[in-house]
């Protein structure tokens, strides 16, 4: 199953109802509800700590975290985790961009647990520490960026090939790539990367 989960970001609100207009499983983490709540989405429960959530709602169950050790979207994360292997986050790019960072930093701790994937109105992106393909269309925009290494990368089904090449953060990353074929694989032998892929699906 699949968990649904609206961060206290920048949200697009068009792009939440027509992504997640038929979607079950659906949380919102703590402040995130106050923006999303014109919606009327089937929300199942508010995470959190609930300091920035202005009125409880009666009808939504709230589950309270508490540790202030983490930020929300990290105790969110590990109450979903034991509950679902793959989790959709909404919300979690643009005002502070070091909210943006914190949460692939977190993504990152969390690798290995639960496939992660983030949706903005303009992308949506993902880490991974091995081999991946990807199913996309053709002209997609593609961004490898290494987080912060990758060694011995190939890639197959994009304009700007990478063979054997190793990227790293402050010499050489893989951003701005073009989807040539509608299967993309992206090898590596070691290290992390953040795919960037245009976000076509919910482009309004």
């Amino acid at each position: 199953m699949k968990a649904n989960l609206i961060l206290n970001g920048n949200i697009d609100l068009p792009l939440i109802k027509t992504a997640l207009n038929n979607a079950t499983d659906i949380y919102a983490a703590d402040g995130a509800f106050d923006k999303i709540v014109s919606l009327n989405l089937p929300i199942k429960a508010i995470l959190g700590d609930l300091d920035s959530l202005k009125e409880k709602p009666n009808n939504i169950e709230i589950i309270e975290l508490l540790d202030q050790n983490f930020t929300d979207f990290e105790k969110s994360l590990k109450y979903l985790q034991t509950h679902y292997q793959e989790i959709d986050v909404y919300g979690a790019s643009g005002r502070e961009q070091d909210h943006f960072c914190g949460n692939l930093h977190v993504a990152k701790k969390h690798i290995l647990n639960s496939k992660i994937t983030f949706f903005d109105e303009h992308q949506y992106y993902f880490l991974i520490n091995s081999s991946a393909t990807l199913n996309v269309p053709i002209n997609s925009m593609i961004s490898i960026v290494p987080f912060p290494t990758l060694e011995n990368i190939t890639t197959r089904g994009l304009q700007y090939p990478l063979n054997n090449e190793n990227l790293a953060l402050g010499n050489r990353i893989g951003t701005r790539n073009v989807a040539t074929e509608n299967v993309v694989t992206i090898e590596f032998q070691q290290g992390t990367a953040i795919i960037f892929v245009s976000n076509t699906l919910f482009k309004l």
